[in-house]
């Protein structure tokens, strides 16, 4: 699959608006600055990872999608998930 010009502005652009955004964000559990977002409540139909939308979603959308998320580094992610298996 080819990606237009447009597509590579809109991804180069949301990435830059992504890391200024994250700048100084840390994990809540361990205060990490490697984080990724962990969706407080199940995921629903038309929730993404925030990771996809960058790609092509408008920042607005991926702000919503954060909205719904708490950040946590990699280890404590994961850490979590499996608690939630066990549950």
């Amino acid at each position: 699959m080819t990606t237009t010009r447009y597509q590579q502005e809109r991804y180069a652009s949301n990435r830059a608006w992504y890391r200024a955004y994250t700048e100084g964000l840390a994990c809540i559990s361990c205060g990490s600055s490697e984080i990724e977002w962990h969706h407080r409540e199940l995921r629903k139909a038309g929730d993404l990872k925030v990771s996809a939308l960058l790609a092509g979603a408008s920042i607005q959308r991926v702000k919503e999608e954060i909205a719904k998320c708490d950040p946590l580094c990699r280890r404590c992610h994961s850490l979590l998930h499996k608690h939630l298996r066990k549950s």
